[in-house]
């Protein structure tokens, strides 16, 4: 009975032991590990765009990315789990969507590209793979949680900021140039107040896919403390 029990106690050990090792070794973080700088998304179509970050904030080119959105599908690609594979057979890539005709494309820091592709049968999960595999053999196809190929769209609206005025320091007073007219309103006076705050409503209901000529344009002018931002407006 002793020695019954001595095997049982060997085999239970072995096993933990097997699933710490096999568990470690298997689970894989984020599909990056550098700090993400850049995101470009593309679609199989060739379209797409490049995100930047500079210091806390994301652009697209000089546009300012909607910061609620962007770390969001940062948070996503950071703590995704890539511990199973569900195939490593190349001819598969279609079914899953990962291949480059039906996948949806991002790459990391210019470096690191992976394809997002179908979701799997439970909905809550999605097929991906790397281009070039970080351990240099075949690129596995994996099923993750938390990261959908919708999350990341190609097109402008989708993610820069509709909230057309920011302000990260005090203003100090708005300046209006009309075709030869100029005129200053002050922080003291009366009527600012009542304008800073319909300024700070004011949202973009979309964005044209370049910048276009505004015909008969009024400029105003956002005087700060250490700058001052000037918009046109048709």
């Amino acid at each position: 009975m002793r020695n019954a029990i001595k095997i049982f106690s060997v085999i239970f050990l072995w096993l933990v032991l097997v699933f710490f090792i096999t568990t470690r070794e298997g689970k894989k973080q984020g599909l990056i590990k550098a700090d993400i700088q850049t995101l470009e998304i593309k679609a199989f179509d060739g379209e797409g765009l490049l995100m930047k970050k500079e210091a806390s904030q994301w652009f697209i080119g000089r546009r300012l990315v909607d910061s609620n959105k962007i770390n969001s599908a940062i948070s996503s690609i950071k703590d995704i789990d890539l511990s199973d594979i569900i195939s490593n057979r190349e001819e598969k890539y279609q079914d899953f969507g990962v291949d480059p005709m039906g996948a949806r494309r991002l790459v990391l820091n210019e470096e690191v590209e992976v394809f997002i592709g179908n979701r799997a049968s439970d909905w809550m999960s999605s097929y991906l793979r790397y281009l070039v595999s970080p351990e240099g053999d075949s690129s596995p196809v994996y099923i993750v949680s938390g990261i959908m190929r919708e999350s990341f769209p190609v097109s402008l609206n989708d993610w820069l900021e509709k909230q057309v005025f920011i302000f990260s320091q005090p203003l100090l007073k708005l300046g209006l140039e009309m075709e030869d007219n100029q005129y200053e309103i002050l922080s003291e006076e009366e009527s600012f107040e009542d304008i800073l705050q319909q300024l700070t409503r004011i949202k973009a209901s979309g964005f044209p896919e370049s910048e276009q000529d505004l015909k008969d344009p009024f400029k105003l002018t956002l005087f700060f403390e250490d700058y001052q931002d000037e918009y046109l407006i048709e």
